[in-house]
């Protein structure tokens, strides 16, 4: 009897595994993609490699992602919501990155916005890469994350990604060119004036944050780490127009890396990058 059980269970497995290759529901990197396989021209490598994903990428696809840019322009420094939207019936997963197109260099700043189950991301290479953390089966999986635009003069930039849906087929490639808009910045479109975060970088235990505010408004002031996790809201109140100035101590919560500081006031959101050494 004993044998027969070991027997049954045996074939019971072998059918599992035989069921998951034949519709490639399998996925190499569940919780996440290792850094530079995004397709790119300097990245050299897509999913589509030996011991990982062996189809032939698909390039040229559309619809796999898509930002909020108008006419695929970027305003230097404005925040954007990146969307990833992957169909089928396979595990999926998906690898982007903001480059140059000529140089490979990281274009911008990638921040998580969910670091946790089936549509959470994570940032990889340094802060080049956003990749899944699961490898989801719900047909269609999505994910988001957030984009700050580069500085003004930085040119075009390309977002490349690499999308997979099951091990051996549904590997794509897509990419969206933005060109640099003509406004000069997004806190140059908003109602907050000669925002400044100094001395950045900031070797000390303090950094100020000065604004000006055009009218009445309700303020409110956050940092952010390069994974998009708050660490500190600095104040959130309603404000007179005219100079404001804060003073921010950094012995807590802020071990050596990148920061952003952000201020939304009404509608307005303005976004400085903070290094702290």
């Amino acid at each position: 009897m004993r044998i027969k059980l070991l027997v049954a269970s045996l074939f019971t497995f072998l059918l599992i595994l035989s069921w998951e290759i034949h519709h490639n529901v399998a996925i190499t990197n569940p919780t996440g993609a290792p850094a530079g396989f995004t397709g790119s021209p300097s990245d050299g490598n897509s999913c589509a490699v030996s011991g990982c994903h062996g189809a032939t990428a698909q390039s040229g696809s559309n619809g796999l992602f898509s930002l909020n840019a108008a006419n695929n322009q970027y305003v230097p420094g404005r925040e954007y919501v990146v969307t990833v939207n992957i169909d089928g019936s396979g595990r999926k997963g998906f690898q982007i990155s903001p480059q140059n197109a000529a140089t490979g260099a990281l274009m911008g700043t990638l921040i998580n916005t969910t670091t946790s189950g089936a549509s959470g991301t994570q940032i990889v290479g340094s802060g080049k890469y956003v990749t899944h953390i699961q490898g989801p089966t719900a047909n269609p999986s999505t994910w988001s994350f957030k984009w700050i635009a580069p500085a003004v003069g930085s040119g075009p930039v390309t977002l490349y990604g690499a999308f997979v849906n099951g091990r051996n087929t549904g590997l794509r490639l897509q990419q969206i060119t933005l060109t640099e808009g003509s406004s000069a910045s997004v806190q140059d479109n908003s109602r907050i004036r000669q925002f400044r975060v100094y001395p950045n970088p900031l070797i000390g235990e303090k950094f100020q944050i000065s604004f000006q505010l055009e009218r009445r408004e309700s303020v409110r002031i956050e940092i952010f780490d390069i994974t998009g996790r708050k660490i500190r809201e600095v104040c959130q109140e309603l404000m007179e127009p005219g100079q404001q100035q804060f003073v921010v101590e950094t012995r807590q919560s802020f071990a050596p890396g990148l920061y952003f500081v952000q201020i939304e006031a009404g509608k307005s959101r303005s976004t400085q990058k903070l290094l702290i050494r």
